[in-house]
């Protein structure tokens, strides 16, 4: 059997604070098939949640007309 071939996944959003409940559901979606435990999934999640939360407010000042990119594979 061959290893799938890793993916990259890209998200661009507007810095706006409930746009980072978009790009964590996206990740769970991304997790699930992959099998990954309940433990490691949820700090992913909260490393994901704080890098898009310091980008949006230290980055980008909270300005929704700017993106906050994440890219993860």
């Amino acid at each position: 059997m061959s290893s799938p071939v890793p993916q990259t996944i890209r998200l661009r959003v507007g810095s706006r604070y409930e746009n980072i409940e978009l790009v964590q559901a996206v990740l769970d979606e991304v997790l699930e098939p992959l099998e990954i435990d309940e433990e490691s999934s949820y700090w992913m999640g909260i490393a994901l949640r704080e890098a898009l939360t310091n980008a949006m407010k230290h980055g980008n000042k909270l300005n929704p007309r700017r993106e906050s990119r994440s890219a993860w594979r």
